[in-house]
């Protein structure tokens, strides 16, 4: 069992990191791999072992600790910064045009270049917890004393 979690949890991870990269060059990985959104429900495969554990990273030396709580501040800033950037919308399509839109309202017309730097922006968004909550469990995996 820890094999497997401690593998799963760090190809979720890598597979986060690089889809979170990808979007600073203003490519969303979803439009060219839709099942990326599958590492969204992979955290919860994740962090679902290690709900009721206390102190889950005791058994990882001092430095995971750190990363973890550096990942943590660099998801909460990047979640801020998302949330000013999509402006309180997301991108989509409507009647054939770009458009960003917030419950049905369409906020703006966008233009294409536009709209792909909105996708990868809001994908942006998603990885960027996606890495904190595929961090600690693949430490935790990985230090574990079975």
């Amino acid at each position: 069992m820890r094999i497997f979690f401690s593998a799963f949890t760090l190809t979720g991870l890598f597979a986060s990191v690089l889809v979170h990269l990808l979007t600073f060059l203003g490519i969303s990985a979803a439009e060219y791999v839709p099942w990326v959104w599958v590492l969204h429900l992979g955290i919860f495969v994740a962090i679902i072992p290690l709900i009721g554990m206390r102190d889950e990273l005791t058994a990882a030396p001092p430095w995971a600790r750190t990363v973890v709580a550096i990942a943590a501040v660099y998801a909460v800033v990047n979640f801020l910064l998302f949330l000013l950037l999509v402006r309180g919308g997301s991108p989509g399509v409507v009647d054939g045009k770009y458009v960003l839109s917030s419950h049905g309202h369409v906020i703006r017309e966008l233009s294409e270049q536009e709209y792909h730097r909105q996708q990868a922006c809001v994908l942006r968004g998603f990885s960027g917890h996606w890495m904190i909550f595929y961090l600690s469990p693949a430490l935790y995996w990985w230090y574990r004393k079975d």
